[in-house]
């Protein structure tokens, strides 16, 4: 007997997805967030080369090949802005798209963001829809086309947990593949998280402000693309705090960091998306 249709089981058939077999330079410097791109790159057909430091970035567009380069705009050593500054200054007659990675959508970032260079955004934590999107406006332009107008990235909602954003990895690389690689990704992210809690425990404790913000914005991003929005938007408040030079209520907001996390531990060692 054969096996019938997904439409007589009533599937949803997935959409096709695009295969660009394009070259990308990705600057980023979490190990998950690293980890979530190049998954999704590689689903739209995309080989990325990854540097955690603006230096290396550079080191490597120097080289050349590069289609598209994204940009985290804050990295240690050279942040974005610089090395999208640096790249603009240095190509000749060609113009490569860059593209901002950033938790940030405010106005003003947005404004930061052109005056160095860069032509779009790509909001984390990265969605597949929101980089089919990029690599679909920048990844088909003809040669010398003019940039379109960067799009305004979408804030989403901040639920405590979104699984939702984990899944869009099963729908789009298949059922095993995917389940295999949200296995990594935890697993990776359950491992780096209580470190990076303790330390900006350790900071807040001393008064350290850079400190305390340059570890909330690392656990920040990593929150954000697993879906732990909550934690994410605690770390972003100890950014600010810790860019501020005001830590007062920092040890108060660690601790809930540390629950949100407990709860958040405890719903993913369930594996949702294997049922």
């Amino acid at each position: 007997m054969t096996e019938p249709s997904r439409a007589k089981r009533g599937e949803r058939e997935r959409p096709a997805v695009p295969r660009y077999g394009r070259r990308i330079l990705l600057a980023e410097d979490s190990p998950v967030n690293q980890m979530v791109a190049k998954k999704l790159l590689g689903i739209f057909g995309c080989e990325a080369e990854v540097a955690e430091r603006g230096e290396d970035a550079l080191a490597l567009w120097e080289k050349g090949g590069f289609d598209l380069v994204f940009l985290d705009c804050r990295m240690p050593g050279m942040d974005g802005y610089e090395v999208a500054r640096a790249i603009r200054a240095r190509e000749g007659g060609g113009r490569v798209p860059i593209v901002a990675l950033t938790a940030e959508t405010t106005l003003d970032e947005r404004k930061w963001c052109l005056d160095a260079g860069m032509d779009d955004f790509l909001p984390k934590p990265i969605t597949a829809d929101a980089l089919g999107a990029i690599l679909s406006r920048w990844l088909s332009l003809p040669a010398g086309a003019a940039p379109p107008p960067p799009a305004a990235p979408a804030r989403a909602e901040e639920p405590a947990l979104r699984l939702e954003t984990l899944a869009s990895f099963i729908g789009m690389g298949g059922d095993s593949e995917g389940g295999e690689v949200l296995d990594s990704m935890v697993q990776l992210f359950l491992s780096l998280t209580p470190p990076k809690i303790a330390s900006l425990r350790e900071a807040a404790a001393r008064g350290d402000g850079p400190a305390a913000g340059e570890v909330a914005h690392s656990l920040k991003s990593s929150c954000y693309a697993m879906g732990a929005w909550r934690m994410g938007d605690l770390c972003d408040r100890l950014e600010r705090m810790g860019g501020e030079g005001a830590l007062g209520e920092a040890p108060a907001l660690v601790e809930s960091l540390e629950r949100e996390f407990a709860r958040a531990r405890e719903e993913l060692a369930r594996k949702p998306w294997r049922k």
